[in-house]
């Protein structure tokens, strides 16, 4: 990917590889809330508890977050 100043052409945001990166980066990183992503995902092998609704707050507040939430789980299931 070539490097962009973000800054001078904000439009690149909306491009799918851009914001994915944003977005990976920002959940992981806890730069949009403070709270990443192991604030609320736990390791469920070791009897940690996963907070899907909370963890949505991260992007984008409580919208659909019981949906999300649902998604979650059946991606869960399916990777177990």
């Amino acid at each position: 990917m070539e490097h962009v100043d973000l800054t001078e052409y904000p439009n690149y945001t909306l491009k799918e590889p851009v914001a994915l990166a944003i977005l990976f980066y920002g959940s992981v990183m806890g730069t949009f809330t403070g709270k990443a992503l192991k604030h609320y995902l736990g390791d469920t092998s070791k009897g940690q508890m996963s907070d899907y609704i909370n963890a949505r707050r991260i992007i984008k507040g409580l919208d659909r977050a019981t949906l999300i939430k649902s998604y979650a789980v059946m991606f869960e299931k399916g990777l177990r």
